[in-house]
C-alpha cells in the first residue's frame, strides 16, 4: 500500500484529506507543524507528501526546500496545496519543484484523481 504524508494544521481538513485518500486505496500520517513535518519524510520516506505551505513552526517553502535538498528525499513527489493566492507565487512554487499544486479550498474528488496520476494506489 502507497503511504501518504498529510502535512497540514487545520485539523478538520487534514482528516478530511486522509480519509479521502485512505478511501482510494493509500495508507496516510498526518504531521500538523513544520516542527514535525520534516523529520516525519525523512523517516517515514512516503510516496508522496501533501505539503500546506502556511504552517506553524516552519512554513512549508522551507520543508520543501530541505526535501528537495536531501539525498534521501529529493525524490518524493510533493503536492502543495495553499489558500495563498498569487499566481507569481504559484509558478514560484511550481519552479521549486512540486508535482502540483492546489489551492484552497480545492474540490477534494479533482485533488484525490490527481494524486492518483501521480502515485497510483497499487
Amino acid at each position: 500500500m502507497k503511504k501518504i504524508l498529510v502535512i497540514e494544521d487545520e485539523e478538520d481538513f487534514a482528516q478530511l484529506m486522509c480519509v479521502r485518500l485512505q478511501g482510494a486505496g493509500y495508507e496516510t500520517h498526518h504531521a500538523a507543524d513544520g516542527i514535525q513535518a520534516y523529520e516525519m519524510v525523512r523517516k517515514s520516506k512516503p510516496d508522496l507528501v501533501v505539503l500546506d505551505l502556511m504552517l506553524p513552526g516552519g512554513d512549508g517553502l522551507s520543508i520543501l526546500k530541505k526535501i528537495r535538498r536531501s539525498v534521501q528525499t529529493r525524490e518524493i513527489p510533493v503536492a502543495v496545496m495553499t489558500a495563498k493566492e498569487d499566481p507569481h507565487y504559484k509558478e514560484w512554487i511550481v519552479a521549486e519543484g512540486v508535482s502540483c499544486y492546489f489551492q484552497k479550498p480545492c474540490d477534494l474528488a479533482a485533488f484525490t484523481e490527481e494524486i492518483k496520476k501521480i502515485v497510483p494506489p497499487n
